[in-house]
């Protein structure tokens, strides 16, 4: 420990030599081993495995003192650190014995010499206390990732694994999504009323009970081939992290055979713009074509109506006002379908 601590000294005198150093006569204080985690300040000192470096910048922040001249100033190399002679140490920082030569603090160094000379064991103390050997360690997860360390964070919104890339790690968001039976109606003491979907003053299926005395059970009466469009709408405000809206429609027929044609189409109220002063633009329609089967009054469900709102898309986006609206537009042969429901499902990052 005392033949470290003269060497330090004699590091110390060197660092005072250095062009730029020697005019502040700052006081060196050595910090220990390089971690490229550690902001340096102005004149801290470090080691690493290729010598001792003394920081010539104040937020010396990951730059490796061997590859970062305009922050570092090296005071001693690797073939240095064994012997730091006077004479010695002087040409490990310039490579020739002249930089000791020229200064005074040449003589100093001249003076603790001998002390260089059993600097090879003294080489060994650094790399056990201050950890040469530890400074290939960061270099470690360099190897694996190949990008060294984690520089930036990024999400990006789709399934899959996180990845290291140029020292950007990657982490995907997984979707989630979540489904709701919204009823067309609700019966009550043989009358049928409006549930979740509403219906407009003129224009609109009619609303009735599928069996009174047993069930609950009401349903919207769309017509095929209808004099106007019958529609029902259903509003909503959008969740955080909302990207769409599918819908099915699950209906029955008092008949087997046939087909059914829907209609589905979305509105938003942006964030800021009032629902009850304004009418929003529907956005393109969506349909689904359901094949009537099973026995007369069977339940059917149609295909997806996929991506009936999506964000982006006509005012559409988490935290608006969604105003949907629903139509049946075939004249096929089924000539009532009876909405009993539709499953609305919310997806979402």
């Amino acid at each position: 420990m005392q033949r470290f601590a003269s060497y330090l000294t004699v590091l110390l005198a060197l660092a005072l030599s250095v062009p730029g150093l020697a005019q502040t006569r700052t006081f060196v204080s050595y910090v220990g081993c390089y971690s490229s985690a550690t902001e340096y300040n102005l004149n801290d000192m470090v080691s690493t495995a290729t010598g001792f470096y003394i920081s010539l910048a104040a937020a010396n922040l990951n730059n490796p003192p061997a590859t970062s001249a305009p922050q570092w100033a090296l005071i001693s190399s690797a073939s240095g650190v064994p012997g730091p002679t006077g004479a010695t140490g002087a040409a490990g920082l310039q490579g020739a014995a002249g930089l000791t030569g020229s200064q005074g603090p040449g003589g100093a160094q001249g003076l603790t010499g001998p002390q260089g000379i059993a600097g090879p064991q003294g080489a060994m103390g650094p790399q056990g206390a201050m950890g040469p050997q530890g400074a290939p360690g960061p270099q470690g997860p360099a190897g694996n990732g190949g990008a060294g360390t984690v520089s930036a964070m990024t999400e990006t919104g789709t399934h899959g694994v996180a990845s290291l890339t140029a020292g950007i790690l990657n982490i995907p968001q997984y979707g989630t999504s979540t489904s709701a039976f919204l009823r067309t109606a609700n019966c009550s003491g043989g009358m049928a009323l409006a549930k979740d979907w509403s219906i407009p003053s003129a224009t609109a299926p009619y609303l009735g009970c599928a069996n009174v005395d047993v069930t609950s059970f009401g349903y919207a009466d769309f017509l095929s081939g209808a004099v106007s469009p019958q529609y029902l709408y259903f509003d909503e405000v959008l969740p955080p992290n909302w990207t769409a809206t599918d819908f099915t429609i699950t209906f029955y027929a008092g008949q087997t055979g046939g087909t059914t044609v829907w209609t589905m189409q979305a509105a938003c109220y942006a964030l800021g713009v009032s629902p009850m002063t304004s009418s929003p633009a529907y956005g393109a329609a969506v349909n689904a074509t359901a094949t009537l089967s099973g026995a007369p009054g069977s339940l059917v469900t149609t295909p997806a109506l996929a991506g009936v709102a999506q964000n982006g898309t006509a005012g559409c986006a988490p935290g608006a006002a969604a105003h949907y609206r629903m139509t049946r537009t075939d004249s096929g042969t089924a000539t009532d379908a009876y909405v009993v429901g539709t499953t609305e499902t919310l997806r979402s990052n």
